[in-house]
C-alpha cells in the first residue's frame, strides 16, 4: 500500500507543474531603493535614487518624498533623477513601478528649509525726529510679520507696528540716540548707510515770576524761570500776545521791555517749540500824563496857551483839558505838547489833562485875565447908516443915539435906542432938525434929551443954532427956543439939573463962551466968557458936580495933553496942564463910572495916528490920579459914541476916515485892575 502511494504522489506533482506552465509569462520583479544622494536637500533640489526594477520611462516611476508626489526628470532601470517637490517635508522616499511600491530602508530624506535672503534697506523716512516719531523704512526681504524684523536706531530696539516684505512701520524709542539704523531678519541684518538724527528737544521753559508785575509800556521786566536759552533772539517773549524785545538772556532771567500795543494779560515765553505762560498777568498801566509847563502863564478868555509835557494823545479829541475846571477845546495835538483856548467862563487856576482816564494837572495856576473890553455880539448895526460925531445920551438902561455923520460928510437924521439888558436895537422918531447935524451940544436932564448948534459942512449956513428936546417915553422931538449963537463941537454937558455948552466954534472962529439952559424956562442963555480956553472937538465928563474937560483942539489948531476943571457952584475953570496921558488928541471918547472917568481913542484934526491911538486911561478926580488901563480890544478910531449904562461903559462907531464903523464894545473896569 505504501509503494502504490510513493508513484501517485510523484505523478501528482508533474500534473501540477506541467499545469502551471500553461498560464502564461512570468510577472515583472519589483523595485527596489538601495539608496538616495543627497540625503537632504531645500525644495527644488534634485535627488538621484538608486535601485533595481525602475521603469525607463521617466513618467511610469511614480516618486514621493514623506508623501509629496515629485517630478522624476530622468530615468534608467536603476537610477531615478527626482526633484524634492514643494510641500514635502522630511521622511521616506517611495517608488511606485506599476503596482508595487519600493519604500527607502536606507533612511529619510530630510527636508531642508531655504536659507532666507539677506535683508536691504533703501531708504527711510523720515529723517529725522524725536523719541515717539513714526519712521518708514523701505527695503527688502523683511519679515511679513511685524516680529519677525528687529529694528534698532543706533542700537536701540524700536517697536515695529506694520510689516510687508518692502516696507517697516517703527517708533524711535525712549533711548534712541543719533545713529544707522539696523533691521535683522532671521538672523541677517541690514544697516543704513546714513544716519537717523533723534532730536533731542529743548527742555520746556517755565515762568516762576516777573518783576514788576505792572508798567506802562517801555518799562523794563525781569522774568525769572527756567530753561531759556541764553541767546537773547532765542527767546520769544509776549505780553498778552504782543512780542516785546529781549535784551538780556540766560538759562534762569530774561530781561524785555513792554512793547507797544501791549496790554493787560499773561506773559509767556517761548523757546523753540516750547512755551511756558505766566500764571498771573502784567498789567500794563496807561502812560503817566505829565503837565511840565504852558505858556503863556496867563492870558483872557479865547487866549491860545500851549501846555508841554508827556503821553498826550495824538488825537486832539481824546485829550480833556480843563482851566480851574471848565472844559476847553484842544486844537491841536501831539505826545509832548496840546494847543487850547482858554474858555468862556474860566477863572485862575490850575490847567487838568485827562488822557484816557489819567490826570495830571499843572504845579502852577494859569491866571485868567479877564478882558475888560468885549465886543457886543449881538449887536446887528447892519440897519444902521453909521455914527460920527453923533448924539450920545443914557436913559434907563437905554442907549439913545443918532445925528451925525455916517460917511464923507453924508449926515444922518436916524436915531436908535439899544437896550442893553434885553439887547434889543430899535429905531426912534427921526431928528427934525433941517438941515441935519454933526458935533451938537447934547446931554440929558430928568430923562429928557436936548440936542442943539451943530454944523452941516454940506449946506449954506453950516453952523446951526436950532435947538431941540427928546422924550423916550413919548419919542417925539419938540423945538426949543435957539441958541444965542451958532456952535459946534462945544464941550456940553449937564450939572444940577442945568445944560452947560462950552467953547466950541462957528464961521467966526473959535468961541470963549459959556453958555447955560435951564430946563425950567426951555431957554438958553450965556452966563461967562473963558477966553483961556476957546477949545473944541474935545471930552466933557461930570464928576461930584464938577465937569472935567479933557483935551480937543485949541484956537492955535494945536492938541494939548491937558484938562480944564468947570465948578458950576462958582464958575471957575481951572486949568491942568499936565495930564497922565502925554499925547493929546480931539475928538476922544469916554464915560464915567462910580468916581472915576474912563477916556481914550481919538486923533488929531481928521486924523489918526498910531501912537497912542488905542490908549485907554483911568482918571480919579479925588486923588488926581492918572492910570493906563488896558487898550482899547477894537480898531483905532475917532468921534466915536461913548457912555456908560450900570456900571459898564460902551464905546463904539467912529471912524478913522471914510464910512462909520458898526460895532460896539463894553468895558468892565472890574475885569481891568
Amino acid at each position: 500500500m505504501k509503494k502504490l502511494q510513493y508513484p501517485l504522489l510523484i505523478l501528482f506533482g508533474i500534473l501540477l507543474i506541467t499545469c502551471g506552465k500553461d498560464d502564461g509569462p512570468e510577472p515583472p520583479k519589483p523595485a527596489t531603493i538601495a539608496s538616495f544622494s543627497p540625503t537632504e536637500g531645500e525644495v527644488g533640489t534634485q535627488v538621484t535614487i538608486s535601485g533595481t526594477n525602475f521603469e525607463t520611462t521617466a513618467s511610469a516611476n511614480v516618486v514621493k518624498f514623506n508623501g509629496t508626489t515629485a517630478a522624476v526628470s530622468s530615468a534608467t532601470a536603476t537610477s531615478l533623477v527626482a526633484t524634492v517637490p514643494q510641500g514635502a517635508t522630511t521622511g521616506k522616499i517611495s517608488v511606485a513601478v506599476g503596482t508595487q511600491t519600493a519604500v527607502s530602508s536606507a533612511g529619510n530624506f530630510t527636508v531642508v528649509e531655504p536659507e532666507p535672503e539677506s535683508p536691504t534697506i533703501a531708504s527711510f523716512s523720515p529723517t529725522e525726529g524725536e523719541v515717539g516719531t513714526e519712521v518708514t523704512i523701505t527695503g527688502t526681504n523683511f519679515g511679513a510679520t511685524a516680529a519677525d524684523n528687529t529694528v534698532k536706531i543706533n542700537g536701540t530696539n524700536a517697536t515695529v507696528s506694520n510689516a510687508t516684505a518692502t516696507s517697516l512701520t517703527i517708533t524711535v524709542p525712549e533711548g534712541a540716540t543719533t545713529g544707522k539704523i539696523s533691521v535683522a531678519v532671521a538672523g541677517k541684518t541690514a544697516t543704513s548707510t546714513s544716519d537717523f538724527t533723534v532730536i533731542v528737544p529743548a527742555p520746556e521753559p517755565t515762568i516762576s515770576s516777573f518783576s514788576p508785575s505792572e508798567g506802562e509800556v517801555g518799562t523794563e521786566v525781569t522774568i525769572t524761570g527756567t530753561n531759556f536759552s541764553t541767546t537773547a533772539s532765542e527767546n520769544t517773549v509776549k505780553f498778552n500776545g504782543t512780542e516785546a524785545t529781549v535784551s538780556n538772556a540766560t538759562a534762569t532771567s530774561l530781561t524785555v521791555t513792554v512793547p507797544d500795543g501791549a496790554t493787560t494779560g499773561k506773559i509767556s515765553v517761548a523757546v523753540g517749540e516750547n512755551t511756558a505762560t505766566s500764571a498771573d498777568d502784567f498789567t500794563v498801566l496807561e502812560p503817566m500824563v505829565s503837565i511840565t509847563s504852558f505858556s503863556p502863564t496867563e492870558g483872557e478868555v479865547g487866549t491860545q496857551v500851549t501846555i508841554t509835557g508827556e503821553n498826550f494823545s495824538t488825537t486832539a479829541s481824546e485829550n480833556m483839558v480843563h482851566f480851574n475846571g471848565v472844559a476847553a477845546t484842544v486844537s491841536n495835538a501831539t505826545a509832548t505838547s496840546l494847543t487850547v483856548t482858554v474858555p468862556e467862563g474860566a477863572t485862575t487856576g490850575a490847567i487838568r489833562v485827562t488822557v484816557n482816564g489819567q490826570q495830571a494837572t499843572s504845579s502852577d495856576s494859569f491866571n485868567v485875565t479877564v478882558s475888560p473890553w468885549r465886543q457886543l455880539e449881538n449887536f446887528d448895526a447892519s440897519q444902521i447908516d453909521g455914527f460920527i460925531e453923533g448924539v450920545a445920551q443914557v436913559v434907563g438902561n437905554t442907549i439913545y443915539f443918532g445925528l451925525g455923520i455916517w460917511k464923507d460928510y453924508d449926515f444922518t437924521d436916524e436915531f436908535w435906542a439899544y437896550d442893553v439888558v434885553s439887547g434889543v436895537l430899535s429905531p426912534k422918531a427921526s431928528y427934525p432938525g433941517t438941515p441935519v447935524t454933526a458935533g451938537a451940544i447934547n446931554f440929558v436932564i430928568d430923562g429928557i434929551i436936548y440936542v442943539a448948534g451943530g454944523h452941516n459942512t454940506d449946506e449954506n449956513g453950516s453952523y446951526f443954532g436950532a435947538s431941540y428936546k427928546y422924550d423916550p417915553a413919548t419919542n417925539q422931538w419938540t423945538a426949543l427956543a435957539n441958541l444965542p449963537r451958532t456952535v459946534a463941537a462945544p464941550f456940553s454937558f449937564s450939572i444940577n439939573g442945568m445944560g452947560y455948552s462950552l467953547g466950541g466954534y462957528n464961521n467966526n472962529g473959535p468961541l470963549d463962551e459959556l453958555m447955560q439952559f435951564d430946563p425950567q424956562t426951555e431957554q438958553w442963555s450965556v452966563i461967562g466968557n473963558y477966553p483961556e480956553f476957546g477949545k473944541r472937538s474935545g471930552l466933557s465928563l461930570v464928576i461930584d458936580g464938577k465937569a472935567y474937560l479933557f483935551m480937543g483942539r485949541d484956537p492955535n489948531g494945536d492938541y494939548p495933553a491937558e484938562m480944564f476943571i468947570f465948578d458950576p457952584t462958582d464958575n471957575s475953570l481951572t486949568h491942568k496942564p499936565n495930564i497922565g496921558p502925554t499925547i493929546g488928541k480931539s475928538s476922544l471918547t469916554g464915560f464915567v463910572i462910580g468916581d472915576k472917568a474912563y477916556l481914550g481913542l481919538g486923533g488929531e484934526g481928521g486924523s489918526v495916528p498910531n501912537a497912542g491911538a488905542l490908549d485907554w486911561w483911568e482918571y480919579t478926580p479925588a486923588t488926581d490920579t492918572w492910570a493906563q488901563k488896558t487898550s482899547f480890544a477894537g480898531t483905532k478910531r475917532q468921534r466915536p459914541l461913548g457912555v456908560a449904562v450900570n456900571g459898564k461903559g460902551y464905546v463904539g462907531f467912529g471912524t478913522v476916515s471914510g464910512p462909520s464903523k458898526k460895532d460896539i464894545w463894553e468895558y468892565t473896569p472890574e475885569n481891568d485892575q
